[in-house]
């Protein structure tokens, strides 16, 4: 490699280096701008999310369970599933919501009435959710009295029983999506510094005037040897440069 391309490459990297330092340079003495950037996107972010989270409350659905032991016959292995139907059927549900007088969201509590085998031997868990934590209680607790009732007429078994009355579940079901407030806060402040620092580039950009030896050096290409400070009042901050 010739002389001369050592010192092309030398003058590039200290170029690359000036720029860097300027760069850093830029951004600090503009880091007001960035911090109130940070802080009224952040803000914002915050405060839309408090907004969503008032227009679209989050409701819960709690639930409750109970229980029917059963002691199906001999060679009957199928009464479980039958009992199951009858539990989550129609005519058993319309009957308990009848009987607590509930007339409202009927079909929307059918779908949350749910009946299976429980992991105890011949123990039938019977699901009931709603808004209302105690209604939730009295609608398992009925249909398992409404069911067994019924049951008992269409269905031959040894025995069918109550086991216990019903009890709530640990944890209710969120209905709708709550707003991520930690998640839209860090979202926005980084918007923020982002679009700070666009502005800050931007402004500089179009900004040509000479304000700092940098500016000098970048568009005479020569070394500033010395500046004396301006000592009007308005334009302190600025530097008369030899």
């Amino acid at each position: 490699m010739t002389k001369k391309g050592m010192i092309n490459i030398e003058r590039y990297n200290e170029e690359e280096e000036i720029s860097l330092i300027e760069l850093i340079s830029t951004l600090t003495r503009n880091w007001k701008v960035i911090a109130v950037g940070l802080a009224a996107f952040a803000i914002v972010a915050l405060i839309i999310s408090i907004i969503s989270g008032f227009r679209n409350p989050v409701t819960y659905k709690y639930g409750a369970r109970t229980s029917v032991v059963f002691l199906q016959e001999e060679g009957k292995t199928k009464q479980s599933s039958a009992i199951i139907a009858i539990m989550t059927g129609d005519e058993a549900v319309d009957a308990a919501l009848t009987k607590l007088k509930i007339t409202t969201g009927m079909e929307d509590i059918k779908e949350d009435i749910t009946a299976g085998l429980s992991s105890r031997v011949n123990v039938i868990d019977i699901t009931a959710y709603h808004s209302n934590p105690e209604t939730a209680k009295n609608i398992a607790n009925e249909i398992r009295r409404q069911g067994i009732d019924i049951a008992s007429k269409a269905v031959s078994y040894q025995r069918l029983t109550l086991d216990e009355d019903a009890v709530l579940l640990q944890n209710p079901i969120a209905i709708g999506n709550p707003p991520k407030y930690a998640m839209n806060f860090m979202i926005g402040a980084v918007l923020g510094v982002m679009v700070s620092v666009f502005y800050i580039f931007a402004y500089k950009f179009i900004n040509q005037k000479i304000s700092s030896e940098s500016d000098v050096e970048r568009f005479t290409g020569k070394k500033v040897l010395v500046s004396i400070p301006s000592t009007s009042t308005k334009t302190r901050k600025f530097y008369e440069v030899i």
